[in-house]
């Protein structure tokens, strides 16, 4: 009873949370190619889609754009100010590029979110691997 309790909660809070979300601005309809900037050209660009269960993220937009001011165009994450550092040896830090998308612990990045995410429902069709998001490039 407990359980179903919190499941209905979350689920108000996400459908409350999502139409002010798609109040606010719209997310791109096509994919976004996300490369890291200094990978060497070793994995094909990760087709970023900002799907419904993307959009219905607690925070919105600005938990991933976390940065953004929700006015003004959203800018890539290796921007001055945010996750430009893309050196090895800083990858676990905060403001390193790895850290926005693979921390797992970070709240707004995409392995600690997924990671959440299966374990609230074992079902879901988030990422679990490395290779449900990064391919080599073939060639």
């Amino acid at each position: 009873m407990k359980r179903l309790t919190i499941i209905i909660l979350a689920c108000i809070s996400m459908l409350c949370i999502a139409t002010v979300a798609l109040a606010v601005a719209p997310a791109p309809k096509d994919p976004v190619e996300m490369k890291f900037p200094a990978d060497g050209n070793k994995y094909a660009p990760i087709m970023f889609v900002h799907h419904d269960r993307h959009l219905a993220v607690e925070g919105s937009c600005a938990t991933c754009h976390h940065k953004w001011d929700g006015a003004s165009a959203v800018t890539g994450c290796s921007v001055e100010g945010c996750h430009s550092d893309v050196s090895k040896e800083n990858k676990k830090n905060p403001e390193s590029y790895d850290s926005a998308f693979h921390s797992r612990t970070a709240p707004n990045s995409c392995v600690n979110c997924h990671t959440v995410t299966l374990k609230a429902d074992p079902a879901s069709k988030a990422p679990k691997k490395c290779n449900d998001c990064h391919t080599k490039k073939n060639g």
